[in-house]
């Protein structure tokens, strides 16, 4: 990987994927959301949030494997970190990052 790669990737992590997961995670959360919250009871407040906090994390964790997918497929794998302490946070970025290089691994096999 070249250095103007390295920091392309670096820079697409931390800027592409923030506005990604801003643009499309809500939507891809409220699809989990209803599936969930269809089997609560209706009084049940504190299961809906919960409900509403894991749709968001499995969202930005399925977009995240999709967004890696996409840039393996362009042979471009990223690198990354995450800037919390949040485990789901680093789980985003360990998927988003290591499906860009599983995939480009497997589909340019020969480019390294």
């Amino acid at each position: 990987m070249s250095g103007v790669q390295l920091l392309l990737s670096f820079a697409f992590v931390t800027l592409g994927w923030q506005f990604v997961a801003r643009l499309a995670g809500p939507a891809l959360a409220k699809r989990f959301y209803h599936a969930k919250v269809a089997a609560l009871q209706p009084s049940d407040t504190r299961a809906q949030h919960e409900a509403a906090q894991h749709a968001m994390n499995m969202a930005l964790l399925v977009l995240a494997a999709a967004c890696g997918a996409v840039a393996g497929v362009l042979n471009f794998p990223l690198v990354g970190f995450s800037r919390s302490l949040n485990g789901w946070s680093w789980l985003r970025i360990l998927a988003l990052c290591g499906v860009s290089w599983a995939v480009a691994l497997t589909v340019h096999a020969s480019s390294y």
